[in-house]
């Protein structure tokens, strides 16, 4: 069974896009928080305008980077979260008098979960582990557009990555979703260009060999174009018979890695901003 253990860090260092002008028209980028509620353009002229903004991106920058859930040797991949994901369901009177009998058929574990799942499971959280079949994640990209240094724009959008594995399958289906896009003041927006990324960054064991289906990766969209059909997928499977050598059953974990890079309009350039 593949398992995907890890849809975390949506964001990676960029590459900075050069264009003619230099930072006379700039980009900063910040990934923040899905839930944050990002100063708008008005408090940025501000004194200490941009200070809001650098708590939330620092804030994001410190989140664990794989749920408390993850289960395997992919435990040892990353720091852990210190609390889980999910909340488990508390049993009501008839499952309880159900484990009382003398057979306990235990439910399947869910096998989807919709944006708006995922969105209400994430709260203030990076991760949402539904079951073992079906997680997500999701990060807010936020922009603020600036000429000779002041802000003159903004503009943002949420993404989403919802991984699921359908009931006796090897593939992950990894869905994006593009949503909450918004801009105001002067920018260039629609014609900022979005990629993305997701790949098997570590298997156990690691000579497994993967195929993939869907949207072919690193995929790259305007702004635009996300604006208009805001969700694709990505598969990946293992075939059969790959597992750990002496395991009981043929299993494989994986971390599967999701990643968004920003790149700058003609005429910009695009600064990626780290806060620690």
């Amino acid at each position: 069974m593949l398992l995907p253990a890890l849809l975390a860090s949506l964001t990676t260092p960029l590459e900075a896009a050069h264009a003619d002008g230099g930072d006379a028209a700039r980009m900063d980028s910040y990934v923040l928080p899905l839930y944050a509620k990002a100063p708008d353009l008005t408090e940025l002229r501000q004194p200490n305008g941009f200070s809001k903004l650098q708590r939330l991106a620092g804030t994001e920058a410190s989140q664990p980077f794989l749920p408390r859930e993850t289960v395997g040797p992919a435990k040892s991949y990353a720091p852990l979260s210190a609390e889980d994901s999910s909340t488990p369901a508390v049993p009501t009177e008839d499952t309880l008098a159900a484990a009382a009998g003398p057979v306990v058929s235990l439910p399947e574990p869910s096998h989807s979960m919709t944006p708006a799942e995922c969105v209400l499971g994430l709260g203030t959280s990076k991760f949402y582990v539904k079951s073992r079949f079906a997680v997500c994640s999701g990060t807010q990209m936020n922009q603020v557009w600036l000429v000779n240094g002041e802000p003159v724009g903004t503009s943002s959008f949420d993404v989403l990555a919802i991984g699921t594995i359908p009931k006796n399958s090897r593939t992950v289906t990894v869905t994006y979703y593009f949503t909450d896009f918004t801009a105001a003041g002067t920018n260039d927006a629609p014609d900022m260009g979005i990629t993305t990324n997701g790949k098997i960054a570590q298997s156990w064991p690691a000579s497994v060999k993967y195929t993939q289906g869907g949207v072919a990766m690193p995929a790259t969209r305007t702004w635009a174009q996300l604006l208009e059909s805001g969700s694709f997928k990505h598969m990946v499977s293992a075939a059969a018979g790959q597992g750990s050598a002496g395991a009981r059953t043929d299993s494989e974990f994986a971390a599967y890695q999701p990643s968004v890079e920003i790149k700058a309009p003609p005429g910009w350039v695009v600064t990626q901003c780290h806060v620690a």
